[in-house]
């Protein structure tokens, strides 16, 4: 799949699909589930030359993350793995990634000492699409993320009453993903009703909010999906 500037492109691996190969001009990147396991390298634009590997876990502890795959500029590729970050630097031939204590394995071309310490900077890398302040993609896996680890407390809490309790935890994790707006303009509600929840997040007019809140909807994992719907609307 060919990867063009300033572009994001999510994967979902399925029982048929479970190698996915992306290119832009020389570099490339694989991700793939192999002997159950997830791993991100980053090769040539013919994905014949590996420069290094970025083992991610296992297959089924994995299973509700997003990943996301970001061009960002003519000498970078990225991968976002539900709060798991990673930049990759084809002209500089470096790796690295926001995880600690994290290892990145290196290849006879770029050396075995190619992985670099995680800067601040790299954030806004994670920003795309929409780098004229838009929705904070990073913020957004990471929310989807928390929200799927926490999704039996986060529905038992909804059963019992306690609405409040979980709007509260929703809030502060909600309000990064939209940092365009002040804190109280992203406005929410959330139920659960016969074995099924509700996601209700309001762009009260804001065409902004309108759009990007219908791609913050569609980041939910697929699988909780079955579970869950999430409506946008005034």
């Amino acid at each position: 799949m060919e990867l063009k500037l300033g572009n994001v492109e999510r994967v979902d691996f399925t029982l048929l699909k479970k190698r996915f190969l992306f290119e832009s001009g020389i570099r490339g990147l694989v991700l793939e589930q192999v002997d159950g396991g997830v791993c991100l390298y980053a090769t040539d634009a013919a994905h014949g030359r590996i420069y290094c590997a970025m083992p991610l876990g296992s297959a089924r502890d994995m299973k509700k993350l997003n990943y996301y795959i970001f061009c960002p500029d003519e000498n970078k590729l990225l991968a976002a793995v539900g709060g798991a970050l990673f930049v990759v630097d084809f002209t500089e031939e470096w790796a690295a990634t926001n995880l600690d204590g994290y290892h990145i394995y290196g290849s006879e071309h770029w050396g075995q000492d190619c992985q670099r310490g995680w800067k601040g900077e790299y954030m806004p890398l994670f920003g795309l699409p929409n780098p004229d302040g838009g929705m904070d993609i990073a913020a957004a896996t990471a929310f989807w993320n928390w929200f799927a680890e926490n999704e039996e407390r986060i529905a038992q809490t909804l059963s019992g009453n306690g609405a409040g309790e979980v709007i509260g935890w929703v809030d502060q994790r909600i309000c990064p993903v939209f940092p365009y707006v002040p804190a109280d303009a992203v406005q929410f509600e959330l139920g659960w009703n016969q074995g099924k929840g509700e996601f209700f997040f309001f762009h009260n007019g804001n065409e902004k909010l309108l759009s990007d809140g219908q791609a913050f909807a569609a980041m939910m994992p697929e699988e909780m999906k079955l579970r869950w719907s999430v409506t946008v609307r005034e």
